[in-house]
């Protein structure tokens, strides 16, 4: 497991830890409130010890749910390198946990990545199809004269190639000045 993995694992075990921490909380104004047996001193506490109570049970469940919504999207990241690519978005922290892994409208986005994977591979083919037979491209096609030749390919004679130098190159008339008579 990796060091980014853990420190995630890490995170969930410190709310784990926080609800805990809630829960024991609640427990001891419950077992206050027995060993008083049940009567506050005061008129006063009743009110309070219940909201005390009920702020911590609610809290507690906020901070189970945060767990559960945390492990749902760590067990997402262990599967997706065993998903196909095209199904990795399933994965997404976008797709809405419930009681099932991947939410309860599986079937629905499963139909739509089908569906939007066949719209992408149509969109594919027609655009390589109208390059010419084969589905090759301009550079991959037999070239149709010489001048579509490739330029490794033996192309046409340059027209100075019967002459021993290019026009732009002739000997000077009078001869090389090295080579004096």
């Amino acid at each position: 497991m990796g060091q980014r993995q853990e420190l995630k694992l890490v995170a969930i075990q410190k709310t784990l830890v926080a609800v805990g921490t809630v829960l024991t909380q609640s427990v001891q104004l419950l077992m206050n409130a027995r060993q008083t047996g049940g009567i506050p001193n005061t008129m006063n506490q009743v009110p309070n010890t219940m909201n005390e109570v009920l702020t911590l049970q609610v809290d507690a469940l906020a901070l189970l749910g945060h767990t559960n919504y945390d492990l749902s999207l760590r067990r997402r990241e262990t599967m997706k390198p065993s998903l196909t690519k095209e199904y990795a978005s399933l994965c997404s922290s976008q797709t809405s946990v419930t009681s099932m892994l991947f939410g309860d409208e599986l079937q629905s986005q499963l139909n739509a990545i089908r569906a939007s994977n066949r719209i992408s591979q149509t969109a594919t083919q027609s655009t390589t199809g109208h390059f010419g037979s084969h589905n090759k491209s301009t550079f991959q096609r037999h070239p149709r004269n010489d001048h579509e030749k490739s330029f490794i390919s033996k192309g046409p004679k340059p027209r100075w190639s019967n002459n021993r130098f290019p026009s732009h190159q002739k000997k000077r008339e009078g001869g090389n000045k090295f080579n004096k008579k």
